[in-house]
């Protein structure tokens, strides 16, 4: 079974989220049919400090998610999202993913995403491609970075995106 699910336990537990196999056919198939949508507005980021450990949690109506946590190395940056959360951009990445604005610290988008919202229905974990676990209540997104035409690049990433966020910082632009 390419979608492997954990038992229910007590709120906020590990075993309440099910894995999510990134690479399943069933979840690949449905990805390469959803929708184009680029990320949008400004968004804030500062520099890491080299073994800063970067937290990022998620506000749900049903308590707080830690979605990821990483380790800062040498050039990474820290994201800010719309709902507060930080997250770390690798020095490699994040000139891929924002660039400068005249703006002090702010910087705009430049990622393309395909993305359907989480057709389990509960919560999720996956292991990511960059090293920890990431997880996902059950009104997210799943996601895959993809170029402007909607050509889908499995190598730059599979993740989740929490439903306030996506719906505030992704437009449509391609069915």
């Amino acid at each position: 079974m390419p979608i492997g699910s954990a038992p229910k336990t007590e709120l906020k537990t590990e075993t309440q989220f099910q894995l999510v196999d990134r690479m399943s056919p069933e979840i690949m198939n449905a990805l390469a049919k959803a929708s184009v949508y680029k990320k949008v507005g400004l968004t804030k980021a500062r520099l890491a400090v080299p073994g800063e450990i970067v937290t990022t949690i998620i506000k749900g109506a049903e308590g707080d998610i830690k979605e990821m946590k990483n380790t800062a190395k040498e050039g990474d940056r820290v994201v800010a999202g719309p709902l507060g959360e930080e997250y770390l951009n690798t020095a490699v990445e994040f000139p891929d993913n924002y660039e400068a604005t005249d703006k002090a610290g702010w910087y705009l988008p430049k990622t393309h995403c395909r993305a359907i919202p989480n057709p389990l229905g509960r919560k999720v974990k996956m292991i990511t491609s960059w090293g920890p676990p990431e997880y996902q209540d059950e009104r997210c997104f799943f996601a895959c970075k993809c170029d402007e035409n909607g050509k889908i690049d499995t190598k730059k990433g599979f993740y989740f995106v929490a439903f306030d966020s996506f719906i505030q910082t992704y437009k449509k632009i391609k069915d």
